[in-house]
């Protein structure tokens, strides 16, 4: 068979692929598996060259096939529900449609996707991606036919996908007990990674996800110093999170001092609590790349190395050389953590475990 030149068409292990390029994306406009390298695939490609085309001369082309779960999902994403839906539920819906859902059943009515499709599609994704990557697909398959359901594609009660038992990941199960924070907080701080044993004592003290605590800024810091007042970044729900003195006393001897939180308006008030997450570091990885995408401000530059000196182990502890006590040895007081600071910045050495 001759080789045929198609714009934004490619060949991966005999099969082609509509794969347009970041630009082309940004629009809306999502890879596109055409099926095995032949004229059947190269017409599904150049249908997409043609919408792409018409979206270039201004031209208000469909993007999906009439009736069709894709023309479903783009009804719904310019709803006001969709609107209020928290950023990452957003980002899932967009990922899972993006990634396995529409290639396969975008350009079809929802009554097309019967048990026997849906089953060995469940089983593909299970294959090549995992349980959990699995699990998030059929989640938002099911939330997203009760969507076309409600807006008039297809019987909402009569979703196929019912009839298969997903597997479910593992749920987690690590328990951690005060002790082994404390460790874990000391260990970080006398192996010189000072950032990750302040975000460690915060996490403890405040119980928030590990996202929140690395987006924590001076202006969200309670006047007292005491405490964080934030919205979580997955619900938009208010919280407060609480510090106890020694984890006062930990941040002060990081970042050099007591910090209180920061007039409105002023500059510093937005500023990272984190050093090394400041706008302009782009070698940090804070600022977007190139190639578009959402980039999360990088937790304490030194974390990575970190949580390979002083994390748990194999056998579940940290060094006792550097962490914690070895059996029969006496405690020592978090003090000892600063013991190598200047006196001006030894705040800590009252406070005990």
């Amino acid at each position: 068979m001759g080789r045929i030149k198609i714009a934004y068409y490619i060949i991966k292990r005999g099969r082609g692929f509509w794969n347009p390029s970041a630009a082309m994306k940004r629009a809306g406009f999502a890879a596109v598996p055409c099926g095995l390298d032949g004229p059947e695939a190269w017409a599904v490609a150049e249908t997409w060259n043609k919408r792409w085309a018409a979206y270039r001369r201004g031209v208000v082309a469909p993007r999906w096939p009439e009736a069709s779960l894709g023309e479903a999902f783009d009804r719904f994403r310019g709803t006001e529900t969709w609107k209020r839906k928290a950023v990452k539920t957003r980002q899932e819906w967009e990922a899972m449609s993006r990634l396995y859902i529409m290639p396969i059943f975008g350009d079809h009515r929802p009554a097309a996707a019967t048990l026997d499709r849906l089953d060995k599609w469940y089983a593909l994704v299970l294959r090549d991606k995992g349980v959990r990557e699995a699990h998030r697909a059929m989640k938002i398959w099911r939330a997203l036919w009760r969507v076309a359901g409600a807006m008039g594609y297809c019987t909402a009660d009569a979703d196929p996908s019912l009839g298969i038992r997903r597997k479910t990941p593992t749920p987690r199960s690590a328990v951690w007990s005060e002790g082994e924070a404390v460790r874990l907080v000391k260990g970080a701080w006398r192996a010189g990674y000072r950032g990750m044993s302040a975000l460690l004592a915060i996490a403890w003290d405040t119980q928030l996800a590990p996202i929140d605590c690395r987006r924590l800024t001076r202006d969200q810091m309670a006047p007292s110093g005491a405490a964080f007042m934030l919205d979580r970044a997955k619900t938009g729900v208010a919280a407060l999170g609480t510090l106890s003195k020694r984890t006062q006393h930990l941040l002060a001897a990081y970042s050099g001092g007591p910090r209180r939180r920061a007039a409105a308006g002023h500059p510093a008030a937005a500023q990272p609590v984190w050093r090394g997450l400041h706008e302009g570091n782009a070698e940090q990885g804070f600022c977007q790349g190139s190639r578009g995408g959402i980039r999360l401000g990088r937790i304490p530059q030194d974390y990575g190395h970190a949580a390979q000196r002083c994390g748990r182990g194999a056998g579940g502890r940290c060094g006792a050389r550097r962490t914690g006590r070895q059996d029969g040895e006496q405690h020592r007081p978090i003090s000892r953590a600063a013991a190598h600071l200047p006196t001006s910045q030894r705040s800590v050495r009252s406070e005990r475990r």
